[in-house]
Order: C-alpha cells, then sequence, then structure tokens
C-alpha cells in the first residue's frame, strides 16, 4: 500500500499542467453532465409513463367498463369485440380480456408478440345499472416509451460528449496561449538568469501580471549586469589602491628615518585610502546580495502555478454549474436548486480572487521584502471568524497533501488591528510547514491556538508536529534570503516578511521554539489594540 501510495503520489506531483486541465476539466464537466442528464430522462420517462399509457390505459378501461356493460347485459358480443379492436388499435395496449358474472370468458384480445415485461395492469367490474355482470382487465406496455426515451438519452449523452470536446479544444488552446508558453519562456528566462547570463533581454509584449514580472525580471537583468560592471570597474580599481598601498608602505620604510613629516602624509593617505576599502567592499556584499536574486526567480515562477491551477479549477468548476443550471432552466428550477447554484457561484468567486490575490502577493513580495504598510485598513475582527477566512482560503492547497490543520482559538477574543498582516503571517506560517516541516511525515498536524494575556495582548501559536528545524538554523529563519528549498517552493522571504509584520505593523513580538525530530512552534504576542 505505501508503495503504491508513493507511486500515486509522485505521479500526481509529476503531473503536467496540460494533463492536470484535461483530467480536471473531464471530471468537473462531462460526469456531472451526464449524471444530471440521466435523472432528467429518467424523470421524464416517468412523466412520460404518465401522460402517455397510465392516463390512456384510465381512459380505456372506463369507456370498455361503460361499453361493455351493455353488450355483456345482451350477451352481444359482436358489439363488444368492435369495442375491444377500437382499443387495440394503440400499439401500447398488450391483452383485453373480460369476463361475464360467471367468470367465464366473454371476449379476450391479445396482441401478438407483444412485450413481457414492463406492463401496466388495471382491473375492474363492470356494472349495468348499479349491478355487476362482468369483469374488465386491461394490460398496456410502457415498452415503446422507454425505447423511445432511451434513444433521447443516446442523444444528450452524445450532445453532451461533442460539447465537452468542443470546451476541452477553446480551454486547451486559451490556457496554452496565455498561461503555459508564457511561463516557459519567463522559466528559460529566469534560468539563463540564474546561470548569470545578463546579456540577452527578456522581449515582453504582455501587460497581464506575467508581461509585468516579465519586466521586472528585465529591469533587475539590467541592474545586475551594471552593477557586475561596476564590480568589475571597483574590483580593479581595489586591486590598484592595494598595489599602491604597497608601494606607499615602501616609500615609508625607506624614508622612515629622514623625512618624519612625509611619513605623515603618507599615513593620512592610506587611512583615507582604507577607508574607501571598506566601503567598497560594503558595496560589493550588497551587489552579492541583488545577485542572489536571479537564483530566486525560477522558484518563484514555479511557485505562481498552484494560486493559478486554483483558479482554473474554480473556474471549470462555475462553468460546469452554469451548465447545469442552464440544462435545469428547461425544466424548471425549484428554490432550492436556485439558492444551490447562487451558494456554489457565491463560494467559487470567493475562492477564485483569493487565488489570485494569493498569486499577485506572490509577485509582490518577490519584489520587496519589506511590506508597503499603506496598502491595509485597520478595523475591530474577532480573531477566531479572521484565521477561518484565513483556512477557506488555504483549503485547495491543503486538500493537494495528506496533512490538516487544527484550529482552537477562543470565540471571544476581539482586536482592534490590522487583519491583512495577521492573515498573510498566517498563510506564510502555515505554507512554511508545509514546505518544510513533513517530508518525511504522511500525515502531519499543523495547530493554530490562541489565549488571552493580561495587559491587553493576546498570544497566538501556530505548531506543528514535523521534523523541527535544525539548532544552526533557529538563529538565521529570519534572515531574508535564507532557506533551503531554493528553486524547491522556498523564497527566503516568508519567515522574514511574518517577522517585519509582527514586530511592525501589528507592533508584536515573535519567536520560534523547535528540536530536531519534535516540530517548530512559532509563538506570537500581539495587543488587542495597536498603539
Amino acid at each position: 500500500m505505501t508503495r503504491v501510495h508513493y507511486a500515486w503520489s509522485r505521479w500526481w506531483a509529476e503531473l503536467p499542467l496540460r494533463q492536470t486541465l484535461f483530467l480536471g476539466a473531464g471530471l468537473g464537466i462531462l460526469l456531472p453532465a451526464l449524471v444530471l442528464a440521466f435523472f432528467q430522462i429518467t424523470s421524464k420517462l416517468d412523466s412520460e409513463i404518465d401522460l402517455r399509457v397510465r392516463a390512456p390505459m384510465q381512459q380505456y378501461a372506463e369507456v370498455l367498463s361503460h361499453g361493455l356493460a351493455p353488450a355483456i347485459w345482451n350477451v352481444d358480443q359482436g358489439a363488444g369485440a368492435e369495442l375491444i379492436e377500437a382499443v387495440m388499435r394503440n400499439p401500447d395496449v398488450v391483452r383485453i380480456s373480460v369476463m361475464d358474472e360467471y367468470k367465464q370468458s366473454f371476449a379476450y384480445r391479445e396482441r401478438a408478440g407483444a412485450a413481457e415485461g414492463d406492463l401496466l395492469h388495471d382491473n375492474r367490474d363492470i356494472l349495468h345499472n348499479g349491478t355487476r355482470v362482468g369483469h374488465l382487465v386491461l394490460e398496456l406496455s410502457t415498452a415503446r416509451v422507454k425505447n423511445e426515451l432511451q434513444g433521447d438519452l443516446t442523444k444528450v449523452a452524445l450532445a453532451l460528449v461533442a460539447q465537452v470536446a468542443i470546451s476541452f479544444v477553446l480551454i486547451w488552446l486559451l490556457f496554452d496561449r496565455r498561461m503555459v508558453r508564457p511561463l516557459q519562456t519567463l522559466q528559460l528566462g529566469a534560468q539563463r538568469l540564474a546561470r548569470g547570463e545578463l546579456d540577452q533581454a527578456l522581449q515582453w509584449q504582455r501587460y497581464d501580471e506575467i508581461g509585468k514580472l516579465a519586466q521586472g525580471l528585465d529591469t533587475m537583468r539590467s541592474n545586475l549586469a551594471a552593477l557586475l560592471t561596476e564590480r568589475e570597474q571597483k574590483n580593479a580599481a581595489l586591486q590598484s589602491e592595494l598595489e599602491a598601498k604597497h608601494r606607499y608602505e615602501a616609500q615609508i620604510l625607506e624614508l622612515n628615518s629622514t623625512l618624519e613629516q612625509r611619513v605623515a602624509d603618507r599615513t593620512q593617505e592610506l587611512t583615507e585610502a582604507m577607508a574607501q576599502l571598506t566601503t567598497t567592499q560594503d558595496e560589493l556584499v550588497r551587489s552579492e546580495k541583488l545577485s542572489a536574486l536571479g537564483a530566486l526567480v525560477a522558484g518563484i515562477a514555479h511557485e505562481l502555478n498552484t494560486p493559478i491551477g486554483n483558479s482554473l479549477t474554480v473556474a471549470s468548476t462555475l462553468q460546469d454549474h452554469t451548465n447545469a443550471f442552464r440544462a435545469g432552466m428547461e425544466g424548471g428550477l425549484t428554490r432550492s436548486q436556485l439558492q444551490e447554484y447562487v451558494d456554489n457561484t457565491q463560494q467559487g468567486t470567493g475562492i477564485l480572487m483569493r487565488s489570485l490575490h494569493h498569486a499577485a502577493e506572490l509577485v509582490a513580495s518577490f519584489k520587496q521584502v519589506a511590506v508597503d504598510q499603506t496598502s491595509v485598513n485597520r478595523r475591530t475582527f474577532l480573531l477566531n471568524d479572521t484565521v477561518a477566512e484565513i483556512l477557506l482560503t488555504l483549503g485547495p492547497t491543503l486538500r493537494k497533501t495528506s496533512h490538516s490543520v487544527q484550529c482552537d482559538i477562543p470565540a471571544d477574543i476581539k482586536m482592534d488591528s490590522y487583519p491583512g498582516p495577521l492573515g498573510q503571517i498566517v498563510t506564510n506560517l502555515v505554507n512554511n510547514a508545509l514546505l518544510h516541516a513533513f517530508e518525511e511525515r504522511k500525515q502531519g498536524v499543523i495547530r493554530l491556538s490562541a489565549r488571552g494575556l493580561p495587559g491587553g495582548f493576546v498570544e497566538f501559536v501556530v505548531s506543528d508536529n514535523g521534523q523541527g528545524i535544525p539548532a544552526g538554523h533557529l538563529p538565521k529563519v529570519f534572515d531574508p534570503f535564507f532557506t533551503t528549498k531554493l528553486g524547491k517552493g522556498g523564497s527566503g522571504l516568508g519567515l522574514n516578511i511574518v517577522y517585519n509584520l509582527a514586530t511592525t505593523m501589528l507592533g508584536g513580538s515573535i519567536r520560534v521554539d523547535s528540536r530536531q525530530g519534535e516540530g517548530a512552534r512559532f509563538t506570537l504576542v500581539l495587543p488587542l489594540a495597536v498603539a
């Protein structure tokens, strides 16, 4: 079972985006449409049987019971036979049996080669002036109605298959042209930047999010190229200065005994040269940090696939619900069906907006480490409700894993603060646990808890039962660009953003406790009302 689960997980993780699109569209559009069509045809079958078989059967029985009464009373089998022959013209009538009051056959008519199954019966007494003079048995078959509706079901199924095939083609063309090809081109450009190939520009003629990301990458490429050129020039200048330093020292040693004043002058020059050397070294450190950004680009491009894939899945589901709703309009809708469609659409659009917002946040986090503090709003909110909404946005990501999140937050903790930065903190901590904590665990647990503290503070804890953080990494987890998953989903910005938000925007503090193999625990102490 373990090998099967591992093989399945690996197959799912390696499934390309195109195949994922087809699988989701097939399961999300074709299967529900076929099931809905089946139930509609079944419902129509019942109504057709009532309208075309059961109702005529009752009418025939009523006519025969009244028409055969005089014939039986007068023992006029000819008149009864004419009336029965008139009813037998209906191809659905299988058998008519008439018995007199002595239970002897008065008339009997059966259609040759009639279907034996799917028969409806109507038995009633024949009365003449209030006296029972005979008994009528009328049988009709539903086989013809069922055969017609089965043909309709086949036509509907073929139409649905054709509709889904057209949808596949349109979705494929749009997704391949607008998403897959641009991402592949962007990934190749990012890989060139990571290898240090800065001479080839990223040409992009689009103005959407991917185009803006490509423009940002090209700007970074230009800046890196300029910085590298400047660094080479400074290195050459530094080498010249070092050589000059050696020359100055030789001259000082040579003239030490006779030229005290010149020694003082040379010493001043050396001091200035050392100060310039220190400044140059600081510039080199900053340029190296900028160079490290190039290696992050490939990982950031890969991370964008998750929220975009979630958005595509939700869009496909909304399309399915809309098709089902349109089909249901032809047969009439109930209030519960309309309410269900509205609820599903509202929830789907909410998840879609949150996923796209998450993709925009990834791009913004890549461009800058410091969060723009002017883009958030302060308000009063319940901590439990806000965390629940955040976990709802993380639902698509969590459902792709075998891990779970447990929430234990009292319902009465009210805060006057910034829910946006708090939501980003929770999202980054949960994603950090999913990415780093459970590599060797099949079913991990992330626990969110909170409790009130004296003095108007709240302690908010995010912990997991994963593999823990090595002791050597603990002092550096909040440093920018520090990650053990470079190019594998980690940018090194998540926990640094958490630290900045908690200590500046929310006015609190954060610490991390962990032991190897015993999970990690992030503890935030935040004021209930931000000063």
